[in-house]
């Protein structure tokens, strides 16, 4: 969207530009710990966008080149909102539901004990077996639950693409 942007009238480019900056400045410091907290993410982010949605479109264009960027912006724009959209969608749709949470439980107690009614000759290579499969389950049920939530927990997710676009957006 920037090339786009920047292919718009000075004014239209500097309003854009601004509403730009704005709007990956809610997103870093607003929304994303929200979203790492498990809050809500209110409107100012929707309304920094349909700014900078507004801007272009209200930007006059001085011939075929300049409308061409400006409906590239818009389309690069759209793009933009169905990312937020699905950002949005995942950073509160905890993936992993009760009943599965309750059916991975169940399903690895199952598969931890099963093997005790077969039994064996010898103790300490069942035993060691059973503790190896015990152990692999809980790490796989650990890993589930880190997973759930891409905004916290130890794999989450970093706004440093939106940190970037911010400092390239304050250099030009």
């Amino acid at each position: 969207m920037s090339w786009a942007m920047e292919s718009l009238p000075a004014a239209a480019s500097a309003e854009v530009r601004a509403h730009s900056r704005s709007y990956l400045d809610t997103v870093i410091r607003t929304e994303w710990p929200a979203m790492r907290r498990s809050e809500p993410v209110g409107g100012p982010g929707w309304h920094r966008l349909d700014q900078i949605r507004a801007a272009v479109v209200d930007a006059q264009g001085d011939g075929e080149f300049q409308e061409d960027r400006k409906s590239e912006a818009l389309d690069k724009l759209k793009e933009v909102y169905s990312e937020r959209h699905e950002r949005l969608t995942r950073a509160f749709d905890r993936g992993v539901v009760a009943v599965v949470w309750f059916v991975l439980i169940v399903g690895s107690l199952v598969c931890v004990l099963l093997p005790n009614l077969f039994g064996g000759t010898r103790l300490f290579p069942h035993i060691v077996l059973v503790s190896t499969l015990a152990g692999a389950l809980a790490l796989l049920l650990f890993a589930i639950f880190q997973l759930q939530n891409p905004f916290s927990g130890g794999s989450r997710i970093e706004p440093e693409a939106f940190q970037w676009a911010l400092d390239r957006l304050g250099r030009g």
